[in-house]
């Protein structure tokens, strides 16, 4: 990687994170002979930087550096603000780490709901909890587009 590379912050591998923690939980920072090769830097740098279970401004901030303007140096404070369309614009994929989220809560769901429904409610062979002699139990999930919208794993 052209240029040198610095991570400041107080945060390790395993440790928790309440929710009063600080937004800025890290920087990245780069140094290089010129602008352009600081920000091949800094690209390859947030491309390799991982952090589970917040949310992160890198894919942002990838599309800072991967924008005209940016790169030609030429931009002042409003920078954001006009190229906004752009720069906050989401990306409608799925994480791997956020598909098992989803995955992980809609099976969670699920079966909360037929743990929560009174015996006398369930006839014992239409019970769905998959127990069968030597078999291990396999649930196939089909997640579509548009279920990352967290408001979709709390219907």
């Amino acid at each position: 990687m052209p240029g040198k590379l610095r991570i400041d912050t107080g945060i390790r591998q395993g440790d928790s994170i309440s929710t009063f923690y600080d937004p800025m939980i890290s920087k990245v920072i780069v140094h290089a002979e010129t602008r352009e090769k600081a920000t091949q830097a800094l690209a390859q740098a947030l491309q390799n930087y991982q952090v589970i279970g917040l949310p992160t401004n890198i894919k942002f901030l990838q599309r800072v550096l991967k924008h005209p303007v940016f790169k030609s140096g030429s931009f002042d404070t409003s920078f954001i603000e006009q190229n906004k369309d752009v720069l906050l614009s989401q990306s409608r994929e799925l994480s791997l780490y956020r598909q098992g989220t989803v995955a992980i809560v809609k099976v969670y769901l699920e079966n909360l709901k037929y743990r929560t429904r009174r015996e006398s409610d369930i006839d014992p062979w239409s019970k769905r909890d998959m127990f069968r002699l030597n078999y291990t139990p396999m649930r196939e999930l089909v997640l579509v587009k548009g279920e990352e919208d967290d408001r979709s794993l709390w219907v």
